[in-house]
């Protein structure tokens, strides 16, 4: 694996991340329904799941390129 694609392999999970962060709040702040106070900490608790899955590749990529 090179560095380049280590870089992209990184950064994905975060892209994602910041996309489960803004899209939890949007749906927390802006639903107009019940179901937002269920839906919104639902899809921004993924977002704490691409920080999990961040930090695995992470460690996993450092540990195949000996960074």
């Amino acid at each position: 694996m090179n560095y380049g694609i280590s870089i992209l392999f990184r950064a994905i999970p975060l892209a994602m991340a910041i996309f489960c962060f803004g899209y939890g709040a949007f749906i927390y702040g802006y639903g107009d329904d019940g179901s937002r106070v269920v839906a919104g900490p639902v899809v921004f608790s993924l977002g704490m799941i691409c920080i999990a899955l961040f930090c695995t590749a992470a460690t996993i990529i450092r540990q195949i390129i000996h960074t």
